[in-house]
């Protein structure tokens, strides 16, 4: 069938585009998993695990700082077999795989009771990029707290076109507890401001402290560990500033995520980690074509701007 041969043919312009550029990696991002596409996004992993090296942070800092990969290093790490476990940069070329980041935004319930269970199950682990505020809320808080700050929560379906929840739980975002149990069963846990707030130039700078340094040291009170990773929110080129940038770095944050779609690079600027943003239940058709260049293609000139508004 044409539909079972197409994850092959994308995968083989993943192998050329590869080969023809040396050691690459894709970033994704993911903010609402229902448990509705919890079989679409199943099929998503699946084509990930076969097509991708997924790293965690200790595969992440490996690719940055030594240009090499581990092939299903994660798998055998977390309790999966593996085969040969380190290779260089001329082989991970002919291995033909690139390597991969699936992340999370908002700190959702549903990351933790669907989405984390699923890439456990491939013995993947995933990135997720905490809103810091938000785990301190009583449940009956969460809800509002989310739709004031831009936080979706809801879907609506096509036939009745009425709103439904997307968590699973009563409460909408994960607990400390919850968080801190993610992080022990080797998922990576990253910043998204504390209010997730876009960093507009309107902004004052006084709030841009609450929610870079203050966020990053509610993380790591809770944590127990320096907190390395951030996620800019938002992903208009006006919500990017060369001042928060600096920001961020000068309150220890050495990668930084935006969600303006690009393969990453060896040797390239871990300031500005390029991510695809995905739903789970997107025709898989569509999420192929993402994966593979189309997304990139319609971010380039939005991409563009934001570098230049990072000063980068």
């Amino acid at each position: 069938m044409a539909g079972d041969r197409a994850p092959s043919i994308i995968g083989g312009s993943i192998v050329m585009e590869n080969a023809m550029i040396g050691s690459t990696l894709r970033a994704v991002a993911y903010h609402a998993v229902p448990k509705s596409s919890e079989s679409s996004f199943s099929r998503q992993l699946d084509y990930f695990a076969k097509h991708y090296i997924p790293l965690d942070a200790e595969g992440f800092a490996r690719f940055l700082d030594q240009g090499s990969c581990e092939v299903s290093g994660m798998r055998r790490k977390y309790g999966h077999s593996a085969g040969k476990a380190k290779i260089s940069n001329k082989q991970a070329s002919m291995q033909c795989k690139p390597g991969l980041i699936i992340s999370f935004d908002d700190g959702l319930m549903e990351h933790y009771e669907i989405a984390a269970p699923l890439l456990e199950a491939r013995g993947m682990r995933g990135w997720f990029f905490v809103t810091s505020t938000l785990p301190g809320l009583a449940p009956k808080f969460q809800e509002g707290f989310c739709a004031s700050h831009e936080i979706s929560l809801h879907k609506k379906t096509a036939h009745l076109g009425k709103a439904q929840h997307s968590f699973v739980s009563s409460h909408v975002a994960m607990s400390w507890n919850e968080i801190l149990d993610l992080a022990k069963r080797g998922h990576v846990i990253g910043c998204h401001t504390a209010h997730h707030v876009r960093m507009r130039p309107t902004l004052d700078t006084a709030i841009l402290f609450d929610e870079i340094v203050e966020a990053k040291k509610e993380l790591e009170k809770h944590l127990g560990y320096p907190v390395n990773a951030f996620a800019w929110v938002g992903g208009e080129s006006d919500t990017y500033r060369a001042d928060a940038l600096q920001l961020l770095c000068d309150a220890g944050f050495s990668w930084i995520f935006t969600t303006q779609s690009s393969l990453f690079r060896v040797g390239e600027d871990a300031r500005a980690i390029h991510r695809t943003v995905l739903e789970p239940d997107l025709p898989f058709s569509l999420f192929l074509a993402k994966i593979s260049g189309l997304s990139d293609l319609a971010h380039c000139r939005r991409r563009r701007a934001s570098l230049n508004a990072m000063r980068l």
